[in-house]
């Protein structure tokens, strides 16, 4: 039975199409406004700080990001599934407890890891990236460690309580002020302004959540109390394993740019960083939903053999079909992108995105299969296959760009998820038998068949031939989409006029 044509009963309407087109418009689309705001926000910075003002931020993200997943203990992520089962029984008294247990942690977390953070600044700076002018830059950003828990756990509530539309508010408002901080320190202090940006705009973000929250949920109750602390230890077995791939992957991504700036440059460690940017952030909004919507519905049928094989065939196939179009367009009109969105010192990095065009779109079915583990609360198994694909990735970046450069690092990420996709497939299947459906592969086939002759064409340069051939590849990919996802004009018609009859 075709998938397309007919919804399985005891999956509801939420695991339709149309209803994870929903979420997924609902997140997409204010990412698509926050995306916008990040590429005014990318243009400012390449104009007044260059590559390696850029770099330097990397380099400050990175290292927070890292200190936060090695201190966090998972809370923000095992807190929207704790919170969720009592906010299920309705049950007022316990809701409220969960929602204390999860403040209290959160601050505790991160009040050590802004300790933390500021105790092994001068070996980051000396050791790691071999630059003792990084010390004071890393302890300017230290409380940012804070601010990242209390925020995680702001948005975990708002997730477990099922606030989605307050999500995307606070993600809106705190990438405004964020863009408005950053120009203007970078305009006014140049690259002495990085740090002191990036503490002031997640202060921002944080005090955004925080007022939000407080409407919803009060903070009238002392969360410092012994119970609170106690009855966070239950969240620790898949926060711990959720963490410690958290830091996998931050050290990962930290020992990449350690590498490349000892191999190469502080200014290819911007163009790495750029291209990251563009092969993720951009096209973020395919994802951005999954851990607020996806990963609740799949952790209450994950006991469900059939009905979870489904969701996550489902998932996949909304990823796929709407990630082959973008991908397409990404890489026709990339020298254009890249021109408009920094400035033409950041050309290179084009080689890299072209060639980590695979990576996205593995991206897309790897994804939504990876949720499994986690649904089922199998987080020792989730910790290895990440450290394996962490490992894998290290070493193949680090040959990738020894080798050919940055083009050779967009190479090693393509090959790195092949190895994930491959990996998961088989460990999954065997552990909880998943087996992807018919229909789902048909996708995948199509749309990687469309994908690949672009990423193919461009790996040998732009031309006016490559990119009208690629023009005829992205109108057939969109058409195929539109046709799988049930996506007509009237559709989209009766959409708004339902939307204009609820105003």
């Amino acid at each position: 039975m075709d998938v397309n044509l007919k919804e399985n009963k005891n999956t509801g309407k939420r695991d339709s199409y149309a209803g994870i087109l929903k979420y997924t418009g609902l997140f997409g689309g204010v990412q698509g406004f926050t995306v916008f705001i990040s590429v005014l926000r990318n243009k400012c910075a390449a104009a007044l700080i260059g590559t390696v003002g850029i770099a330097l931020t990397d380099i400050l993200n990175r290292s927070t990001d890292l200190i936060s997943s090695m201190t966090n203990l998972g809370i923000s992520f095992s807190g929207v599934r704790k919170l969720s089962e009592e906010y299920g029984t309705f049950h007022e008294e316990k809701i409220n407890d969960a929602v204390c247990t999860i403040r209290a942690w959160s601050v505790g977390t991160g009040l050590f890891g802004t300790l933390l953070c500021a105790a092994l600044a001068p070996f980051i700076s000396k050791y790691v990236f071999d630059d003792a002018a990084l010390r004071s830059a890393l302890f300017t950003v230290s409380p940012i460690i804070f601010l990242m828990a209390v925020y995680g756990g702001e948005v975990a509530v708002m997730k477990g309580i099922r606030r989605l539309k307050e999500i995307t508010v606070v993600s809106a408002v705190s990438s405004v002020l964020t863009l408005f901080i950053t120009v203007a320190l970078y305009f006014s202090l140049g690259l002495r302004g990085v740090p002191l940006a990036l503490l002031l705009s997640t202060t921002a973000m944080t005090a955004v959540a925080l007022a939000v929250t407080h409407r919803i949920r009060p903070w009238t109750k002392n969360i410092f109390r012994k119970k609170y602390f106690v009855a966070g230890k239950a969240l620790l077995f898949l926060g711990v394993a959720y963490l410690a791939a958290g830091i996998a992957g931050s050290g990962a991504e930290m020992a990449v740019r350690a590498i490349i700036n000892d191999v190469g440059s502080r200014t290819d460690v911007g163009l790495y960083a750029s291209g990251f940017v563009l092969c993720v952030t951009y096209t973020r909004i395919i994802f951005v939903a999954m851990d607020a919507d996806y990963f609740p519905r799949l952790s209450a049928i994950s006991n469900n053999v059939k009905e979870r094989d489904l969701a996550v065939d489902r998932q996949i196939d909304v990823c796929v079909l709407l990630m082959a179009p973008l991908l397409i367009a990404f890489l026709t009109f990339l020298p254009l992108i890249v021109r408009i969105l920094y400035t033409s010192s950041f050309v290179p990095a084009i080689d890299m995105c072209v060639a980590a065009g695979g990576y996205l779109f593995i991206k897309a079915i790897v994804a939504p299969i990876e949720y499994i583990p986690l649904a089922k609360n199998d987080s020792a198994l989730y910790f290895f296959l990440e450290l394996v694909y962490d490992i894998i990735f290290v070493g193949l970046l680090v040959a990738g760009y020894s080798l050919y450069g940055l083009r050779g690092a967009g190479w090693a990420l393509t090959i790195s998820y092949v190895f994930d996709l491959l990996m998961i497939v088989v460990v999954f299947g065997k552990k909880y038998g998943y087996r992807m459906g018919s229909n789902t592969i048909r996708n995948i086939f199509v749309q990687g068949c469309l994908v690949v002759l672009p990423v193919a064409m461009f790996s040998f340069g732009h031309d006016l031939l490559k990119c009208s051939i690629s023009c005829i590849l992205l109108f057939i990919s969109t058409v195929f989409s539109l046709r799988r996802l049930k996506i007509s004009r009237g559709n989209v018609k009766a959409y708004f006029a339902r939307k204009k009859m609820k105003k």
